[in-house]
Formats: structure tokens, C-alpha cells, sequence
């Protein structure tokens, strides 16, 4: 059995947990957002839901692959606040501030998965220790 860094349990129950969340939610989204939210929203979930699965396993891509999903959640939110800005141009940045923890979180994920000793317990699973 291998070590797994606290962090990356945490990392990988909250992904499952959002994903199944996401699914769940999905005939809501479906006639609230429509069909292209819906599937984009599907996708991400499932996505999501490999991502948490492989990180618990400590699955050697899997970090990557967290540290890409984040990066287009910060793009999503970027392209969301620029959208919103467009449409509601005077309560725009206002809205786009409720945003600004979209954009923090991946970013505090991405810097945690990139450190060297994350690294390292996933090139070599069996030297982690539980951090």
C-alpha cells in the first residue's frame, strides 16, 4: 500500500465529490443553462471524477492531469467574467469579484501539486510520506 500525501486525499475526495455533484446536477443544468452547458458541465464531471479517482489511487499522470483541469478552470472563469462584464457593464465588475475564488482555489491547487515533494510522491509512490 502506498503513502498518499494528506493534501492529495483531500484533493481527491473533493474532486469525487464535486463531479458527483456535477453529474447529479445535471438535468437541472439541462433546462436551466441547456443542452451545451449541460454536456460541457457532463464531460467536466466525468473528467473530474477519473481525475479524483486516479489521484486517490496516486495514478502517476494523475497529478498532471489535475494541474491541466485547473488551468481551464481558470480560464473558464476568466472567459465567465469577461461575459458577464459584456453583459452587465455596470454591476459587471461587481459580479466579476463573487468570481475571484474560481480563479484562487485552482491557482493554490496548481502551486500545491507542483511542489517537489507532491512530485515526487507520485513519480515514486512508495518513498511518500503522509504530509
Amino acid at each position: 500500500m502506498t503513502n498518499r500525501p494528506t493534501g492529495v486525499t483531500i484533493l481527491a475526495i473533493l474532486l469525487i465529490l464535486g463531479a458527483a455533484l456535477n453529474l447529479i446536477g445535471l438535468p437541472g443544468s439541462i433546462l436551466i443553462y441547456g443542452i451545451l452547458y449541460a454536456a460541457y458541465s457532463g464531460i467536466l464531471g466525468v473528467v473530474n471524477l477519473i481525475i479524483g479517482l486516479s489521484l486517490f489511487s496516486m495514478q502517476p499522470w494523475a497529478r498532471k492531469a489535475a494541474i491541466v483541469i485547473e488551468i481551464i478552470g481558470i480560464i473558464t472563469s476568466i472567459l465567465m467574467m469577461v461575459w458577464i462584464t459584456s453583459i452587465f457593464p455596470l454591476l459587471g465588475a461587481a459580479l466579476a469579484l463573487t468570481m475571484a475564488p474560481s480563479m484562487v482555489i485552482p491557482i493554490i491547487v496548481i502551486i500545491y501539486l507542483m511542489q517537489g515533494s507532491i512530485k515526487d510522491a507520485f513519480e515514486n509512490p512508495d518513498a511518500a510520506s503522509t504530509w
